[in-house]
Order: structure tokens, then C-alpha cells, then sequence
């Protein structure tokens, strides 16, 4: 399997036409002198002689005069139709796939959408042909640390907070991320198809090429075989992503909702490279056995971008029926309360509650300021470049672009909404945290006056203030008990 070969594809197809002209005359009892085609008279009876052959046919040698003898050797008189039949053959079983996609064109999408995915994931990296990602430590903070930072809360809002988005943010972001996942794998898979397409192309070119120059020797060619690589391009895509290749998309299956996002892909980890092979025989039969291998690569091809098409439309099929499967509800009492005694740790400890409140707007902050980033980068993405392909190849003029650029909007709508949603609750988090450093000076006024009040007896301790032990009872009968 070469890519070499198919870049010089045209070249091999004039190597094919000349194999298969010389081929064909061998089989039908031709014979072939240094300087030219030659039959014994006897074997051709329907022949002319000229001291001028037709355009592209060679002399004979010369045994009289200057003239072919006509009694040894014979000029093909009709070997122009020869050689246009086997041009016009061999050029129209290769005329679907010549100008087929630059693997390369794509590459840019595939290194976009990974780092897109560095981006949108919380733990882990990957290093793959496209490059290295890490981790995106903003998401980190808000998936495993926010929990923690307000997991003391008490009140009405508080909880509200917590039930509907703090416990809910980590699956959204994580389907999030197996969305632009599923853009990378099916981007990927398309380079991977078209240059494993290209390679099988060239790959039966040559052994075609090979087979036409065996049959010189007996005008019969020996069977031949090739390996159609095509047919494990998605499957190796597939077992990349599913299998550990990738870190930031095995995590992404972890919410059970995103699990079958991945399934078409990885199902198609079992299927092989496929071998065929051809049995040979006459020139005809090699040039059938041509057309075979093409049209397997064809339907071969089909299958590959059907299961790139699925992929994507398993994952568009997710958005609409379940489109808060990748945001999360904004907690609206929450953004409505105005008394920040709602958003109170136990035993009215707000100082340590403004900075969690502090810390953790700054979190939604940065990340949706990444957010923001990875749109603009799936944008670019977008483009067509590397999609188109010469027409009747895969399952359209641009395979499976259409589902590619749709998922795209929808991932991008639900960006949108999450930057929204962040920013809000960001911007709420920092008025409950000036409310409540507010509330924690009065506080510390009113433990203050009751210090001056009562002196020493009464103690100060941060933010809480005990009373003093009270005073020893005074006894009965002077501690001595009754006399009845």
C-alpha cells in the first residue's frame, strides 16, 4: 500500500494500456520482434503489408528490400482500434477516481477539534499524529472542586444552587465534550478513508499493471490479490477512540447518557482489511478483475462514510431529543434571591463562604472564557476543504459534511448557552459575596458592642460568640441535706 502510487496514478494507467495492448496481441497468437508485431501468413490470412504502418505501429524487420516479406511476417493493419479499445477500457474504469480528497486538507479540522477537546476536558490527556492536549484545569475546578467549595451551603437558594446545576454541571460538560469528540472521530475517519482510498487505488493500479505483464509470457495472466484497506479505515478511528487511544474521549463515555454517542464507531472495530482475490486469465478477464477491485473499493467506500454518517447523526439525533443532555437548567431562584442569609454555611460562618463565592465565579469566569475560545475554533473547522470528491464516490458530493457542519451549530448553541449560564451565575456568586462580606462586618459590629457590654464574660470567637459558663447554684441548708 502506497500513497507514491496513486500520486502517479496516470502514469500507471498508460503502463496498464501498454501492458494490456501487448498482452492482448500475445493472447490472440501475435509474437512480438524487436521492431515490431509479427504473425506467421499462414495463421492470417485477413492481413496487408505496408511499407508504412499505421501511427504507432513498428516495421517489421526488413527481409525484403524495404518491404516486410509477406511470406514471413505480417504488419497489424488494424492496430490503432487495438490500441483505442484498451485506452478507452482502462481510462473509464479510472475516471471516478482521479482527483480523489487530499488527506492532508483535513488535517487542519482534526488538530482544531483536538485541541477543541483539550479544552472541554476535565482530566486526562492525549498524544496522537495531531498533536499533544492536556487537560483543561479551569473545568477541572468547576467539576471536581466546586462541589467541595459550597458543599457546606444550607438555605433555600443554596440548595437550589447545588440540586440543579452544581451536581448536574459535570455530566453536561462531559457530554459536551463526547460531542466534539464525535466531530474529531468523524473528521479523522474521513482523512483516514480517503487515504487508505487513495493508496487501494494505487495498489490495484500497479498489481493490474503486473497482472497485464504476466500474461505476456503465455497470453494468459496469473491470478493476483490485493489488500482493500479501505474497508478497517473507520474501524481504526474507531478503535483509537474507544479503546484508550484517546483519555480525554474514554472519559467523556463516563456519563452513561454519552456512552452510545460512541457505539457505531467502535462496533466496527472488529471488521479487517480485506483481501481479494482474482483468478487471472486472458487480458479481458484481467481487465473484469479491475473493474471488480474498483467497484468493491467503491462500495467499500460507501460503507465507511455511511458509518461516519451514522456517528454523526446518533449524536444529532441526542440533541433533539434530549438537548439538556448537554446544558443545565439555570437555577433561576437562586439568581432571584436577594438575601444572602440563603447562601449561609452552618453556623453562619460567611467569611469562608464569601471565598468559596470569590473562588468559584472565577472558575465559571475562565471557562467560559475557554468556551468562548472553542467556538471561534469550531467555527473554523467548518470549512469544506477536504470534503469534496469526484461525483459517484461515498454517499455524497461531500460525504457525510452536511451531519459534520450541523453537529457543529448544535455544539456551538449549546456553548453559547452554557457561557451564558456561567457568566450569570458567576456574576451572582460575586453580588452574594459583596452581600455577605456586608453582612459579616454587621456581624462582627454587634459581637463588638456585646464584648464592650459585657466585658470580658463574654467572649469573641471568629465568628461565633458562647456565652460564659453560668453561676454555681447556691444550695439548700447550706449543702447539708433535710432534716425530716
Amino acid at each position: 500500500m502506497s500513497e507514491s502510487d496513486y500520486v502517479r496514478l496516470s502514469s500507471l494507467i498508460e503502463e496498464i494500456i501498454d501492458e494490456a495492448i501487448k498482452a492482448a496481441m500475445i493472447h490472440d497468437g501475435w509474437h512480438l520482434a524487436p521492431n515490431g508485431w509479427y504473425s506467421q501468413s499462414a495463421q492470417v490470412s485477413s492481413l496487408a503489408t505496408y511499407d508504412t504502418p499505421p501511427p504507432g505501429v513498428p516495421v517489421p524487420p526488413d527481409t525484403a528490400g524495404g518491404r516486410s516479406d509477406p511470406a514471413t511476417y505480417q504488419i497489424i493493419v488494424d492496430s490503432t482500434a487495438v490500441y483505442q479499445q484498451w485506452r478507452d477500457a482502462v481510462e473509464a474504469a479510472f475516471e471516478d477516481f482521479h482527483g480523489l480528497p487530499e488527506p492532508g486538507d483535513l488535517k487542519p479540522a482534526v488538530q482544531q477539534l483536538l485541541h477543541c477537546m483539550g479544552r472541554m476536558a476535565d482530566h486526562g490527556s492525549t498524544t496522537s499524529e495531531e498533536g499533544s492536549v492536556q487537560h483543561n484545569e479551569h473545568l477541572f475546578n468547576l467539576t471536581k472542586n466546586m462541589e467541595d467549595r459550597l458543599s457546606h451551603w444550607n438555605g433555600s437558594a443554596a440548595l437550589a444552587f447545588n440540586d440543579t446545576f452544581v451536581s448536574k454541571f459535570p455530566d453536561a460538560a462531559q457530554a459536551q465534550l463526547a460531542a466534539v469528540s464525535a466531530l474529531y472521530s468523524a473528521a479523522g475517519a474521513e482523512q483516514e478513508t480517503w487515504k487508505r482510498c487513495r493508496s487501494d487505488i494505487g495498489e490495484i493500479a500497479a498489481r493490474t499493471r503486473d497482472a497485464m505483464k504476466s500474461a505476456q509470457a503465455t497470453g494468459e495472466a496469473d491470478g493476483w490479490e490485493t489488500a482493500l484497506t479501505v474497508i478497517g479505515a473507520v474501524a481504526s478511528i474507531g478503535a483509537t477512540l474507544a479503546s484508550g487511544g484517546s483519555a480525554l474521549v474514554v472519559a467523556a463515555g463516563v456519563s452513561g447518557t454519552v456512552v452510545p454517542l460512541l457505539g457505531p464507531l467502535k462496533a466496527s472495530m472488529e471488521q479487517p482489511s480485506e483481501e481479494v482475490r482474482f483468478p487471472g486469465g486472458s487480458p479481458d478477464a484481467v481487465l473484469s478483475d479491475l473493474l471488480k477491485a474498483l467497484e468493491t473499493t467503491r462500495s467499500r467506500l460507501r460503507t465507511q462514510e455511511q458509518d461516519v454518517e451514522n456517528h454523526l447523526q446518533g449524536v444529532l439525533d441526542v440533541f433533539a431529543s434530549s438537548p439538556l443532555t448537554f446544558s443545565v437548567r439555570k437555577p433561576l431562584g437562586f439568581l432571584r434571591e436577594s438575601d444572602p442569609h440563603q447562601l449561609v454555611a452552618p453556623g453562619d460562618q460567611l467569611s469562608v463562604v464569601r471565598e468559596s463565592l470569590t473562588k468559584v465565579s472565577q472558575w465559571m469566569a475562565d471557562y467560559a472564557g475557554d468556551l468562548h475560545h472553542v467556538s471561534a475554533v469550531l467555527e473554523d473547522s467548518s470549512s469544506t476543504s477536504g470534503w469534496y470528491r469526484p461525483a459517484g464516490l461515498g454517499i455524497s458530493s461531500v460525504g457525510p459534511y452536511y451531519s459534520f457542519s450541523a453537529l457543529i451549530s448544535q455544539i456551538s448553541e449549546a456553548l453559547a448557552l452554557t457561557r451564558t449560564e456561567l457568566s450569570d451565575l458567576g456574576d451572582k456568586l460575586l453580588v452574594f459575596a459583596d452581600d455577605i462580606e456586608g453582612t459579616d462586618a454587621n456581624v462582627r459590629l454587634d459581637l463588638n458592642k456585646v464584648h464592650q457590654d459585657l466585658g470580658d464574660e463574654w467572649r469573641e470567637d471568629r465568628h461565633h460568640y458562647a456565652p460564659p459558663p453560668p453561676p454555681a447554684q447556691v444550695q439548700p441548708h447550706g449543702g447539708k441535706p433535710p432534716i425530716w
